[in-house]
Formats: C-alpha cells, sequence, structure tokens
C-alpha cells in the first residue's frame, strides 16, 4: 500500500493505526521517502500526540524537521491542501 500512495493520511484510530504511523515518519525521517505525512486531527484527537511531537523535539530527542514532516489538520477540507502544500515543499 506504501508504494502506491503519493501521500499519507492518519485518520482517528487505535494502536495499529499510531504504530503506522511512527513507522512512516521514521522512515521520513531516515531519508526513505518523501511523501506528506497528514494527520486527520478531528475534534482533537491526535492533539494529545501532536504535544508528544513538540514535546520530543524541545527535550532534545528529535530534530524540529519531525514537526516539519507531520502537519495535523483538523477538517476533512485542509487535508489536500496540506499534502498539496508537502509535496511543494518535498520539490524544493
Amino acid at each position: 500500500m506504501f508504494e502506491e500512495s503519493d501521500a499519507i493520511l492518519t485518520l482517528p484510530g487505535g494502536i495499529g493505526t499510531l504504530e503506522e504511523l511512527i513507522e512512516v515518519l521514521s522512515w521520513a525521517r531516515l531519508a526513505l521517502h518523501r511523501k506528506p505525512i497528514i494527520v486527520l486531527n478531528l475534534n482533537g484527537f491526535w492533539t494529545p500526540l501532536q504535544q508528544l511531537f513538540e514535546h520530543v523535539v524541545s527535550q532534545g530527542f528529535a530534530d524540529k524537521e519531525l514537526l516539519n514532516d507531520t502537519v495535523f489538520v483538523s477538517s476533512v477540507e485542509e487535508v489536500f491542501p496540506a499534502a498539496e502544500q508537502q509535496l511543494l515543499r518535498a520539490k524544493a
């Protein structure tokens, strides 16, 4: 599925969803792909994860690029514009 995708979209979900998200983020940090990673944060579902990412960066355990690799959006309407922006960023 990953090979056929143009972008990664994470919806609210359970531990399997979280595991898949962390895996593609790890691949991005290892420069194995430059696909947009969008997290649909409906009703603040992923806000604690977003805060955890910010905390990990602020404590020096991850580079600030982690926050650039992952785009959190709060509505379905924001998904495609965010993915397009990430694709443009990846080409730069």
